[in-house]
């Protein structure tokens, strides 16, 4: 008996241990759930994806590539890993997509395009997100853009309108990337935390600064497809012509996922507390015991946006007028740092 109970703990020390992986909020997140997967004019992903849209300034727009296309005899059009602007096997799946992020001065590109998906639930108040996806630079495209933004939003950002679209941006990107995206070879990696605001349904992607703050630069390169066929031909270098002065890149694996399990009731002395958190912009100070105090808020860039003195024991209610995010805040009585908490106002 002793040594089969040795050989069952033996056992069961070395059986792998199986760790649960976060779940993946963005629906979708490998662009793989089409609609159909027919001719060229249905590569704009807003008619061939079901939890995705991707819309441009202009009539160019956005475009989805997959392998399993095959329009008009030229798969090599809308496909994977060849396709009329580069060369790129999928990183994961049969798919990817493509949105413009720099248009060049002088350029004669095609404009800007982003896209737009969706979460399955909304983000929680004051808790950590890594949001995390993967670029590469399209082969017949001259110029790269080092910038790259996540844009989190409870409605959708955007609107269609005859000519394209109008971005409905209200606050700054919770993620923001400025690093080499110059590589046309592979898939290079975004991925950064943010503390969601609470309430977030929805996911944006792209370059949502304008041409002349994004950092641009001329790399260099060539068509890769050709056609005999005049009609496609004539497509071909018309949508070439209309992105060659822009920076463009194929996108695939989006990732959004609870980081920690970061909470809002904040560290301190017992009895201090400020409430209701998340709020509307006004809250409430209780402080345990007599004194004069103050309470100071600061925003994610350590600026003071608030200050207010406090009264000593009791409740005191506040009203800063504070934009939606997050902030940190601190209770300070007598000279010392009483209550720490996040702050965040919706």
């Amino acid at each position: 008996m002793k040594n089969l109970i040795t050989v069952l703990l033996f056992s069961l020390a070395h059986v792998p241990r199986i760790i649960a992986q976060p779940t993946n909020l963005v629906v979708d997140g490998s662009f793989e759930d089409t609609t159909t997967c027919g001719y060229w004019q249905n590569i704009t992903m807003y008619e061939l994806l079901h939890h995705w849209a991707v819309e441009g300034a202009d009539e160019v727009g956005g475009f989805y590539f997959n392998s399993c296309y095959n329009g008009f005899g030229h798969p090599t059009f809308g496909g994977t890993p060849q396709n009329y602007i580069g060369y790129e096997p999928p990183r994961t799946g049969q798919g990817y997509a493509f949105v413009a992020t720099y248009l060049a001065p002088g350029g004669g590109g095609g404009g800007r395009s982003w896209a737009f998906g969706k979460l399955s639930q909304p983000l929680q108040a004051g808790k950590r997100y890594r949001v995390s996806l993967y670029v590469s630079l399209c082969d017949s495209l001259i110029y790269a853009c080092h910038n790259f933004q996540v844009y989190f939003s409870d409605t959708f950002a955007t609107h269609m309108l005859p000519t394209g679209i109008a971005l409905n941006i209200t606050h700054p990107p919770e993620a923001s990337f400025h690093q080499s995206l110059k590589n046309k070879e592979g898939w290079t990696k975004l991925d950064t935390t943010f503390i969601a605001a609470g309430n977030e349904h929805y996911i944006s992607l792209g370059n949502f600064i304008g041409n002349a703050q994004s950092d641009g630069e001329y790399v260099g390169g060539n068509p890769l497809v050709t056609w005999s066929d005049w009609w496609f031909a004539d497509t071909v270098r018309w949508h070439i012509g209309r992105i060659w002065g822009a920076a463009g890149y194929f996108l695939d694996d989006v990732s959004v996922v609870l980081d920690d399990d970061t909470g809002l009731e904040g560290v301190g002395e017992a009895g201090v507390q400020v409430f209701p958190n998340p709020n509307q912009g006004a809250f409430t100070v209780a402080l345990a015991r007599p004194g004069m105090g103050v309470v100071e808020v600061f925003d994610l860039l350590g600026r003071q946006v608030f200050t207010a003195p406090l009264q000593g024991q009791g409740l005191q209610e506040l009203h800063p007028n504070l934009a939606k995010g997050i902030y940190a805040c601190n209770v300070i009585q007598n000279g010392q740092v009483v209550f720490q908490t996040k702050l965040v106002v919706q």
